[in-house]
């Protein structure tokens, strides 16, 4: 008799894990220390630390690994079923809480109502053009990227709900800003044709709908950041964060949790072109673009 499979008791790192193809704790240990490595980091883990942390109650990493974490899973840790010291293990909501929502209608109704609420929105997103900038073609693409197994009845659902959402956000004034990484606009989702539009699609919002802000971060900036960032300045005054990647989205509250992100967008924006040299980037690279389809013709 074939007893049951047990799950795992840290289901949100395995989940993680496995989406990057990492199917045995042997080969998170060595993709863990090939990122660490990476970043110059002296960190390495064994196959007894990652059992550790894939039980029910994994001690928090220390500052070294969380980074190494984050950039090899392109989430914050919270996201992977670490639990910071402090903060409530079960998500419940508190004032200081860190709550993961899972793929489903819960987690886009969870964002439209802190979007409905929110006195502005700033934006970072370190692989694509962010999703409330895509253009209809781009977005049905990416949902394709992120997740092949799509069916295209579920591929043009989500292109929909994220275009509708895009047309609510925009027309209401709402002080927005963004920051675009040059190699997002440099990646051709959905192929060079697609691209272009995207390119003139950015420049359509930025002469429509003058609260909008976007600055590129160009590849010679001299800070990266590896986890996108999505800030909601909420009524009384009040700032969260919503984190995306693949086991789930992450709400922040934490005020210390919160400025520590709003640190790090201030410091990118900083670094980032001023929008009209980043409009005047994105114009360039749409022109490229257009001379590059026309000689393939």
């Amino acid at each position: 008799m074939k007893h049951p499979k047990t799950p795992p008791a840290n289901p949100a790192l395995v989940r993680a894990r496995h989406a990057l193809q990492l199917y045995s704790q042997e080969a998170f240990a060595a993709a863990y220390d090939d990122a660490a490595r990476a970043l110059g980091c002296r960190t390495s883990i064994s196959v007894r630390q990652v059992r550790r942390w894939e039980t029910a109650s994994p001690p928090w990493p220390h500052p070294e690994a969380r980074r190494v974490l984050e950039a090899l899973f392109g989430c914050p840790v919270a996201m992977l079923g670490f639990v910071a010291p402090g903060t409530a293990p079960n998500g419940e909501p508190h004032d200081d809480c860190t709550r993961l929502f899972d793929e489903g209608p819960e987690r886009l109704r969870r964002l439209m109502d802190l979007e409905a609420d929110s006195l502005s929105i700033r934006s970072y997103e370190p692989q694509v053009v962010p999703g409330l900038l895509q253009s209809p073609n781009y977005a049905l693409a990416n949902a394709y990227m992120n997740k092949p197994t799509l069916t295209l009845t579920a591929a043009y659902e989500r292109q929909r709900l994220r275009l509708e959402r895009s047309q609510r956000l925009l027309s209401r004034d709402l002080p927005t800003s963004f920051i675009i990484p040059e190699v997002a606009l440099q990646r051709p989702v959905g192929g060079l044709a697609t691209m272009a539009e995207q390119l003139d699609h950015l420049l359509g919002i930025v002469t429509r709908y003058e609260h909008v802000r976007i600055q590129v971060l160009t590849t010679s900036a001299p800070i990266v950041e590896s986890v996108p960032l999505y800030l909601l300045d909420m009524l009384p005054g009040r700032m969260v964060a919503w984190i995306e990647g693949r086991p789930g989205s992450v709400l922040m509250t934490s005020p210390n949790d919160t400025a520590d992100l709003e640190l790090i967008f201030d410091r990118l924006a900083t670094v980032a072109l001023d929008p009209a040299a980043s409009l005047e980037l994105v114009d360039r690279m749409r022109r490229e673009a257009c001379v590059a389809i026309e000689t393939r013709l």
